[in-house]
């Protein structure tokens, strides 16, 4: 259990934040009252969107630990930088999801033809919006453009982990979800 999912002063986790899942809606909690719920307030961009890229990251490196290649190794074969490679392994970079898919790409090479990354995304996307918002809505609810949003949803342009997070947010679940991680 990390600080960020524990109280501020009793360094217990909260069962409110427990049961309902706040993370995922982006919550956090500060600190628990006696009855032992606990004060919530909006987590920062920065702690949500360094949220899906350490999620990613840490998956990008288990998959390059089955493989038992070092992260030069695994960058020459999935044919980008190390340094590169290196900065979306620890989360420090909005990685496109093309460059995810290379990396699932590798992991997944004797499956003929499987949908990318972007495709599935803007089909979960799109699943989870319908009904319940309207493509302008979603787009003005994540701060991103309409025309944008409805290209993400098709799977014709490829967004960042950043941009997906703000989609999963505004749709109140979690990018994780969205990505299938």
């Amino acid at each position: 259990m990390s600080d960020r999912d524990t109280c501020r002063d009793c360094k217990q986790k909260p069962m409110c934040c427990k049961r309902i899942g706040l993370k995922r809606i982006g919550l956090k909690s500060i600190w628990c009252a006696s009855d032992g719920c606990c004060t919530l307030t909006r987590m920062s961009e920065k702690e949500i969107k360094n949220r899906l890229r350490l999620a990613c990251a840490q998956h990008v490196k288990e998959a390059r630990l089955k493989l038992n290649l070092s992260q030069i190794e695994f960058a020459k074969l999935v044919g980008m930088d190390r340094s590169y490679y290196a900065r979306v392994e620890a989360g420090r970079t909005n990685t496109s999801l093309d460059t995810l898919d290379k990396i699932r790409g590798l992991l997944f090479i004797t499956v003929p033809r499987f949908p990318t990354l972007v495709e599935e995304v803007g089909r979960r996307i799109s699943v989870a919006r319908e009904g319940r918002f309207s493509q302008e809505a979603l787009s003005e609810a994540a701060g991103l453009g309409l025309f944008y949003v409805g290209r993400v949803e098709r799977g014709v342009t490829n967004p960042g982990l950043d941009q997906i997070e703000a989609i999963g947010t505004a749709l109140g679940i979690s990018s994780l979800d969205l990505l299938a991680l």
